[in-house]
């Protein structure tokens, strides 16, 4: 998806549109202008250091604010005369930020952008991130297999599952629309009401769990996980990355799935 965003595959199906003008085959170097990227992997002339790389960067973009790079190497205390080829891996990706941040983008594209950092750095990474996106009301598409960060900072989300679109929309309806459902074995399974299908279900230490969801359910109704409909059943919430592993869990190796530990396999 990225590398469609980014002109480097062409979508077979589907348009992709940014600033209000449909994306070709390659992006136009004037929207390229518009857009901060970084990559999952880093690669940087190793004899710069971070001052030559900005200057090198900064004659691409008309919009190159100097004294804002310097605040970002600053703030990442990325050292400006140390060469890039001697950088940690996290110092790295810390520096392909404030490259992509320093022309003010009005697009922030992140491919796996916490790979490589340690948790202090994650955090720091994140709560720039979202300071930006306040601050110059930019709107930053990342992906990531971090669940509990995209449930952190996340307005909305897409989930891809070998290659197709599972749900997109809000985190927070997402997680009004899904519940899990629990009842022993020896009981007869009740039928689902009208609107709930079936996500997910198995078999665990004497207990069937079902996870389920509403599909048309609204933020203002949540009347609609009243017990009495799910008689037999008790329900409760789940949280984001417990309903993504749901969705895209292989549903051909659900039959009496057990985990000695009592955890989900």
């Amino acid at each position: 998806t990225i590398k469609m965003l980014m002109g480097v595959l062409k979508a077979r199906t589907g348009t992709v549109r940014y600033f209000e003008e449909p994306a070709r085959r390659r992006a136009t170097i004037q929207s390229k202008r518009e857009i901060g990227y970084v990559s999952q992997q880093q690669h940087f002339y190793s004899w710069m250091n971070a001052t030559s790389l900005g200057k090198f960067v900064g004659r691409l973009y008309p919009k190159w604010d100097p004294q804002e790079y310097k605040r970002l190497l600053k703030l990442f205390d990325i050292a400006p005369k140390q060469r890039a080829g001697t950088l940690s891996g996290g110092t790295r990706v810390k520096l392909a930020l404030a490259l992509a941040l320093a022309p003010r983008p009005k697009l922030l594209l992140l491919d796996e952008p916490m790979a490589g950092l340690d948790a202090v750095a994650q955090r720091e990474f994140l709560d720039l991130v979202q300071e930006q996106a306040r601050l110059y009301g930019r709107t930053t598409f990342f992906s990531s297999h971090r669940i509990h960060e995209v449930e952190r900072i996340c307005d909305r989300i897409g989930m891809i599952n070998q290659g197709k679109m599972l749900y997109e929309g809000t985190v927070a309806q997402l997680q009004q629309s899904v519940r899990q459902l629990s009842c022993s074995l020896s009981e007869t399974a009740c039928e689902l009401p009208a609107g709930v299908k079936l996500v997910f279900e198995e078999e665990r230490q004497g207990q069937r769990l079902r996870v389920v969801r509403h599909m048309d359910i609204q933020q203002s109704e949540p009347a609609v996980w009243d017990p009495a409909a799910f008689a037999g059943q008790a329900l409760s919430e789940l949280n984001l990355e417990d309903i993504f592993i749901a969705m895209v869990r292989d549903k051909t190796k659900l039959s009496s799935v057990q985990s000695n530990a009592g955890d989900v396999v």
